[in-house]
């Protein structure tokens, strides 16, 4: 038989040509492989041709095995539960992983700086995309098919009592209490 086996593991590679059934079998593995897992790209091919000179050999499986490599990575799913509204956002988040793993690293000043500034500029982009879809949202509002409604229920919340804030002499309990000790509080505090 020509070829690896696929078991996962076992690089055996043998140097003599395949007959027509192990050449069959092998196909069938890789399509059942290319079906359900979608391990190993379509443009994979296996010349099973005799290869006579040990190079030749180390050459073959070197290609197997970085076409498998590559071929999982190609193959795992991006995650769904987090989308991109811009695509400026995943470069930058990508560039931000690959510099924090090299700042964790070699602890150098250079990609520190370079990570907080990756930082910087996602947190722009995220704030500018978040007050973009806000402004679209406001814009989008309209009296007359009830979508004020459903914009300002949220904001139709009851609101929660401050509890009672217990000071040195009385428990101020009205929120005008609460507001002069907390002003004489901070003029004890803040005094020089």
């Amino acid at each position: 038989m020509c070829g690896p086996s696929l078991t996962p593991g076992n690089h055996y590679f043998q140097t003599q040509s395949a007959t027509g059934a192990e050449y069959k079998a092998i196909e069938t593995e890789l399509e059942k492989l290319r079906g359900k897992r979608n391990l190993i790209p379509i443009g994979v091919e296996l010349n099973c041709g005799i290869l006579k000179i040990e190079s030749d050999v180390e050459e073959k499986m070197r290609d197997i095995e970085y076409n498998s490599l590559n071929s999982r990575k190609i193959a795992k799913a991006l995650k769904e539960n987090y989308i991109y509204r811009d695509s400026k956002l995943r470069e930058f988040n990508s560039e931000r992983n690959h510099a924090r793993k090299i700042f964790q690293t070699y602890r150098h000043p250079v990609i520190q700086r370079k990570l907080i500034k990756l930082n910087k500029q996602i947190n722009k982009l995220d704030q500018k995309i978040e007050t973009d879809d806000f402004t679209n949202e406001l814009l989008n509002v309209n009296a007359t098919d009830g979508t004020v409604w459903k914009f300002v229920a949220p904001f139709k919340k009851k609101t929660k009592n401050v509890p009672s804030v217990n000071g040195p002499a009385v428990v101020a309990d009205t929120d005008l209490e609460k507001a002069n000790f907390l002003a004489e509080s901070l003029e004890t505090h803040s005094s020089l």
